[in-house]
């Protein structure tokens, strides 16, 4: 039986928290920066994760200072890239500047267009805006996977799941690899640093006023042409279904009607060019269509008849249809421009009606369209203060300005500039959802959404904006312009981002958002506590335990007097409402939380976990020592089972191409000629080594395609070169290789629960 000794309960609650976290670091500054209490908590944490998983993710609450964080979390990092949107990299260079740490920075846009340099390597990645790269099939997330496979990753992201939960695991699998299809609760939980606004009272952030829905009224005339549309001819590749351009012209008709104006010329415009191509036997595909086809005149850059494939099919046919969807296109384009811009206008008075309601204040406005944005500000330039931003520049009144100088006029505080004149000054600011990242607006004190994105993460990110750290106002308000549909198509489309809504809620713990709640009241609730939300729950109150000074008293009597102090279990009972346990582990070499409501159930989950830790909050009381055994022989169970878990593989997840690349290492060593044997079995060994202790995508993707070819037959000459290929491609920097012997596990300190009948 393990050597076990009482304390006070108040010591060893102060030692599972010793255990469980640790105090703040040392550094409060970085730079010229004064990092507050919970960046330095969150910094000492994501260094742990990293150390553990080779990465983690910083998935905080919009406006509370992540960019600062993670650069205290890998400022000592010898070489560090910073991977971010385009429109976010001069706000980096600002950050870097101010916190006088040295990196390298890449935009998306330039990994979505081509691959990094093949000799460039970094010790660290910080990727911005990591929801950017949730897609694995993108040519982005390969080129992202390949410079991070060697290197420490860390993720920032307030919105990492915008559809399905399979975007969180697109994104850890960057550091993860395929072992972020299978991790437990806990584990997700122990890489992922998530906390919301109620977890950080410290931070002084203004109060949130209920969301406002204004509705506007579309012409159903509109809306009937747009469903009366004919299905187009696709492309020879296809790719452009009915049903999806129905639907896509609905979406800019809920944005504005000069958005519907603009997708329905480009509809004509695409029929036009596919048209002239079938008439020259021709039958173009997606990207050819793409490529004839620039703005709103058609203008063809290549002739079809030497471009495109040869038509086999009947063009009567296809033309027939080609002319019919151009007929409907033409019709519905009629319609709404008879309209004369009504609805627009509309959005216009809603806009003057809340920026009299909130005179004084700056507002900034949102849409999805560029054509939205460029309509609405030429209808309001001429109230006064108002400019517009999109990715095609920045202008006012008076004519263009670069978005560094708007942005300056509009938010002088969040953007370090000086206060402008009253006649350079605007208090509103019309922009498409380049502005709804990373960018700071806490200048301002409202945000309207003109339209509704398709996810619920891009409103968030909007709103995060001005409700952030910084902000002077008292409070934030947000406003939302429904679509102008009828009221059940309208709850399709908030419903639709509910659902989406609560998928990033089962993620990370994300917050159901109150303008949907707001419009949908039967919306279903989401679940009460997510696997992160849990974690930081379990986290905050643990810390709390760390308050206590009171030192462990000396055991008394029984037969444990002789054992060591550092290594003795110490032992505590508390009342409580349940029969159970929580115990602070070790298990090779990783900190554990582990609890049981009962007996035989032991769990890390952090639900469970937490669950019992909040029991654990009662009065002191003393344990029979028999209970006390009989949950350190659980706990021993519990050690065995995690022993046999790792020995049977099953912590050690990895990808197909590993499973096969193992494989072919030892039938190569077993092929190996007799003289050649010893070289080919120290190869095998190193390759196999290497193979075992690969985590990230990048490092996996890199083993597949050395896997592809067969090498048998080819000799011992070529099996060498391909175990040396192996070895020195899938040579690791990142800490979660599994290269170190596993220590044995321990128990630190044990609470045990005893029932109140009463309770």
């Amino acid at each position: 039986m393990t050597a076990y000794r009482w304390a006070d309960l108040s010591a060893v609650r102060a030692r599972i928290a010793a255990h469980h976290g640790g105090d703040l670091p040392a550094d409060a500054r970085l730079g010229n920066i004064v990092l507050r209490d919970h960046q330095r908590e969150a910094a000492a944490r994501l260094r742990k994760a990293i150390d553990r998983f080779g990465g983690a993710l910083l998935a905080d609450d919009v406006g509370l200072g992540k960019t600062y964080t993670a650069l205290a979390a890998m400022h000592r990092e010898k070489s560090l890239l910073i991977v971010a949107p385009a429109s976010l990299i001069e706000m980096w260079r600002d950050a870097l500047d101010r916190s006088r740490v040295r990196a390298d920075i890449i935009s998306f846009e330039t990994l979505s267009r081509r691959a990094p340099a093949r000799q460039a390597r970094w010790d660290a990645v910080i990727v911005d805006e990591a929801h950017h790269a949730r897609n694995p099939v993108t040519r982005r997330y390969a080129h992202l996977a390949s410079l991070t496979r060697a290197s420490r990753v860390l993720l920032l992201s307030a919105t990492p799941v915008h559809n399905t939960t399979r975007d969180l695991g697109a994104v850890l699998s960057l550091f993860l690899g395929s072992r972020a299809e299978r991790m437990s609760a806990a584990e997700i939980a122990a890489c992922v640093v998530r906390r919301t606004r109620a977890d950080v009272p410290s931070v002084s952030l203004p109060g949130r006023a209920s969301p406002v829905w204004c509705d506007v009224q579309g012409s159903p005339d509109v809306l009937q042409a747009l469903l009366d549309v004919p299905p187009p001819c696709p492309p020879r590749d296809g790719g452009d279904a009915g049903a999806l351009v129905t639907l896509s012209l609905v979406r800019a008709w809920a944005s504005s009607e000069a958005a519907l104006r603009s997708a329905l010329r480009r509809r004509l415009s695409r029929a036009e060019s596919l048209a002239d191509s079938l008439r020259a036997g021709r039958y173009p595909n997606r990207a050819e269509l793409r490529a004839w086809v620039v703005g709103d005149d058609a203008t063809q850059l290549a002739f079809p008849e030497l471009l495109s494939d040869p038509l086999s099919e009947d063009v009567s046919t296809l033309l027939q249809s080609v002319r019919a969807h151009a007929t409907g296109a033409r019709h519905a384009l009629a319609v709404v421009s008879a309209t004369d811009g009504a609805m627009d206008e509309q959005r216009c008075r809603i806009l003057r009606d809340i920026r009299s309601r909130h005179s004084g204040e700056r507002i900034v406005v949102f849409s999805q369209f560029a054509d939205t944005v460029r309509e609405i500000f030429a209808r309001l330039r001429a109230d006064g203060g108002v400019a517009s931003v999109t990715a095609n520049g920045a202008l006012v009144a008076g004519g263009p300005l670069t978005r560094s100088q708007v942005l300056s006029r509009f938010a002088p505080v969040a953007s370090s500039s000086p206060a402008p004149s009253r006649a350079e000054m605007i208090d509103v600011l019309i922009a498409t959802d380049l502005l709804s990242e990373g960018l700071n607006l806490q200048d301002a004190a409202v945000v309207v959404h003109l339209d509704l994105p398709w996810t619920t993460a891009r409103l968030t990110q909007r709103l995060g904006r001005i409700w952030r750290i910084g902000s002077q106002h008292a409070r934030v308000h947000e406003y939302a312009i429904a679509p102008p549909a009828a009221a059940d198509q309208i709850l399709h489309v908030v419903q639709l981002l509910t659902r989406k809504a609560g998928a990033a809620w089962s993620a990370i713990g994300e917050p159901f958002v109150p303008l949907l709640a707001s419009r949908v009241q039967s919306a279903a609730s989401p679940a009460p506590v997510d696997r992160v939300q849990a974690a930081e729950a379990l986290h905050s109150l643990v810390r709390s335990w760390s308050d206590s000074s009171v030192a462990l008293r000396p055991s008394t009597g029984g037969s444990n007097d002789d054992a060591r102090a550092d290594s003795a279990i110490v032992v505590a009972g508390v009342r409580a409402a349940i029969d159970g346990w929580i115990a602070a582990v070790e298990v090779a070499g990783e900190a554990q939380l582990v609890a049981a409501r009962t007996a035989g159930e032991a769990t890390t989950d952090p639900g469970r976990v937490l669950e019992v830790a909040r029991a654990a909050e009662g009065a002191e009381c003393p344990a029979a020592p028999s209970r006390v055994e009989r949950v350190i022989r659980e706990l021993d169970a519990y050690f065995d089972a995690s022993r046999a878990a790792a020995d049977a593989g099953l912590t050690a997840v990895g990808s197909r191409a590993r499973a096969i690349a193992s494989s072919r290492i030892a039938a190569l060593a077993a092929a190996a000629p007799p003289h050649r044997r010893p070289a080919v079995s120290q190869l095998a060994v190193a390759a196999r080594r290497s193979v075992a202790g690969l985590r990230s995508a990048g490092a996996e993707r890199l083993l597949a395609a050395l896997v592809a070819p067969r090498v048998g037959g080819e000799g011992a000459d070529a099996a060498e070169a391909w175990l040396e290929r192996v070895i020195e491609a899938t040579e690791s920097r990142a800490p979660n290789a599994d290269t170190t012997p596993p220590r044995p596990s321990r128990v630190h300190a044990l609470v045990v629960l005893v029932q109140n009948p009463r309770a």
